[in-house]
């Protein structure tokens, strides 16, 4: 396995999603990013999270995006921030027309962007996220990107749903290298780069 210091792979004991979901939402704060509200992931998020939660929909501009997020942040005097949206499997029913490796991959510039002009605005000492396709993993990749202490906390097994809705478990190595190994690391955008998932 890559060695990064500022990166914690935890497994949960439930092979439920919703006990991690609870745990995850305990951060000071969570970014929910969807095109999609009313799913059973992003309405246990709003639950769990409660008056934490700040809601983007797909398509925001990041440094509107940001502005919010930073707004926010403040206002709670957040320094630990909880990552969550819309898996790939989710996002595909939308974006049909995208593959879906493409639509991870502009998932992961847009979250990189924002939270780059976030931690500029408001420094973050911890980034959490569930682990799964989609804007979690996203999270997950700007944080190391960017060098904040992340946690990803997934079901047991490290359970994840792919991009065609199977539930699938995998070894810790693999899960690991799945976020840090050489093909998964997100350069910074370059000045004038689509960030949208668009």
């Amino acid at each position: 396995m890559i060695p990064c210091p500022h990166f914690t792979l935890l497994e949960d004991s439930n092979w439920s999603y919703a006990p991690r979901t609870h745990r995850n939402a305990a951060a000071d704060a969570t970014l929910a990013y969807a095109a999609d509200f009313t799913t059973r992931g992003e309405i246990l998020t709003a639950k769990a999270a409660g008056s934490k939660i700040l809601q983007v929909a797909v398509g925001t501009p990041a440094s509107v995006a940001a502005e919010r997020l930073i707004a926010h942040l403040d206002v709670l005097n957040a320094k630990s921030l909880n990552v969550a949206g819309n898996g790939i499997y989710s996002l595909s029913q939308h974006y049909p027309h995208i593959p879906p490796a493409l639509l991870q991959s502009k998932l992961d510039y847009y979250v990189l962007r924002v939270l780059t002009l976030v931690n500029a605005g408001h420094p973050l000492q911890e980034l959490h996220a569930g682990g799964q396709t989609g804007v979690d993993e996203s999270g997950i990749k700007a944080g190391l990107a960017l060098g904040i202490p992340t946690t990803a906390l997934l079901p047991k097994g490290f359970r994840m749903r792919t991009a065609e809705g199977k539930d699938i478990t995998r070894t810790f190595e693999a899960a690991w290298n799945r976020f840090v190994g050489p093909a998964q690391r997100v350069a910074p955008p370059q000045a004038g780069a689509h960030t949208s998932a668009r």
